[in-house]
């Protein structure tokens, strides 16, 4: 059952934890899980790494994407998967939240509990200050490593990521070159066990990108790592309007008191939006 925005930690709880992490007192924090066990042992550990603001069906589809990930690593394993939604408060593209036109880290951490509580039981929130994905491998492997439970140490790291994040993870520009960037994914796909599953998206819902000329040779060269899959509703069917929605939309929208918005964001999370009078809803 989905809990109510006041049953939710308070923002106070959650600018505590994050501050802890900015300022190098934790790596990553656990903010949320749905049960003491958290992470269960499974093969394959799925993350849906995003700056949440706020959540869409969109992260919905990406999310859903993580039973499939566990099924390709382990056939036959259906029913035991786990999903962890993780936020950046460092981020390698993006500004800190600006107060004026964006949602608090607190906000954004309470409204990916609620959206892990949509999604079910296999589903939990974390925060780290890593901003690259490299570094959240890292940081997540050693994580994984220190708890008594829950997954093997060999156990895969499974990132659920558009087409669009996939471009600046084969970007040589964030890394200085590119064979610093073939060293660093190299670490990422080998030492850290990640993977990708990418969902396609359509490119008209993003600005031109040319931070990866070479993109194609890239994904080539680190193929097996990497997978491209149609993103789907709740039903497993391919929806094309799901690959046109981005958080940056809603954020537009509810600023020019469209209420369209309404339609590509959960229930839980447009009354949270107006409840919180977030992007200037009424």
């Amino acid at each position: 059952m989905t809990r109510g925005i006041d049953e939710l930690p308070s923002a106070e709880q959650l600018d505590g934890i994050t501050s802890d992490v900015q300022h190098g007192r934790q790596d990553i924090a656990m903010i949320w899980t749905p049960a003491a066990d958290w992470p269960p042992a499974v093969q394959n550990l799925s993350i849906l790494d995003s700056s949440f603001n706020p959540p869409t069906r969109a992260h919905l589809a990406l999310a859903s994407l993580s039973s499939l990930s566990n099924n390709r690593q382990t056939p036959g394993s259906e029913s035991s998967h786990a999903l962890l939604l993780l936020l950046s408060v460092q981020n390698a593209d993006k500004p800190p939240p600006d107060p004026a036109r964006d949602a608090s880290y607190a906000q954004r951490l309470q409204m990916m509990i609620l959206l892990a509580q949509e999604l079910g039981p296999h589903t939990a929130v974390a925060v780290t200050s890593e901003p690259t994905f490299v570094g959240k491998a890292r940081v997540l492997r050693r994580w994984l490593n220190a708890q008594k439970a829950g997954p093997p140490a060999d156990a895969s790291l499974s990132f659920l990521v558009g087409y669009d994040t996939l471009q600046r993870i084969l970007a040589p520009k964030y890394y200085g070159n590119t064979e610093a960037m073939r060293a660093a994914l190299g670490t990422f796909f080998g030492e850290h066990g990640a993977r990708l599953l990418v969902a396609r998206r359509d490119a008209a819902a993003y600005p031109a990108f040319d931070g990866a000329p070479d993109l194609e040779a890239h994904l080539a060269e680190f193929h097996a790592a990497i997978e491209t899959v149609d993103m789907q509703d709740e039903d497993g069917v391919a929806v094309d309007d799901l690959m046109k929605i981005s958080s940056s939309a809603v954020r537009k929208a509810v600023s020019r008191d469209d209420t369209g918005w309404k339609d590509i964001a959960s229930p839980c999370i447009v009354d949270y939006i107006r409840q919180q009078h977030l992007y200037r809803a009424a």
